[in-house]
């Protein structure tokens, strides 16, 4: 059993960011304390790692919703993160060909120039 602040270390999802998520209704089995206070058991803490791979993907909020609490048949799903991949894979490809086209525009780097470095001697008192 973790509360929020013990779920955001073990996750690397902020605290504001797990209530967010069960504000949308990404956290449905989500229990509470006596006091209100948000309680994590292991199947809530695996969900938000799923919940944070998903958000990193580029998946939105209500795309998360439906591939975790749809009881869409497996394939439907696979189908729809398939669909997701070649959308950004071809954005990948754009990017490429925007970068090499910047890299084409950018003037040649120049070798740095050589330093000349002057060695003082120091005085000696005698």
């Amino acid at each position: 059993m973790a509360f929020i602040s013990d779920a955001a270390a073990q996750s690397g999802i902020s605290a504001s960011a797990i209530r967010f998520y069960d504000k949308q209704g990404l956290l449905p089995a989500l229990s509470r304390s006596s006091g209100g206070t948000r309680v994590f058991g292991a199947e809530e803490l695996e969900r938000l790692q799923h919940i944070h791979a998903l958000k990193q993907a580029g998946f939105s909020i209500e795309e998360i919703k439906w591939l975790l609490n749809s009881r869409a048949p497996a394939e439907r799903k696979l189908s729809f993160v398939e669909e997701k991949q070649a959308l950004l894979q071809a954005a990948l490809e754009v990017l490429a060909q925007k970068e090499a086209a910047l890299r084409a525009a950018l003037p040649a780097p120049q070798p740095p120039k050589k330093k000349t470095v002057v060695k003082i001697k120091p005085k000696h008192s005698n």
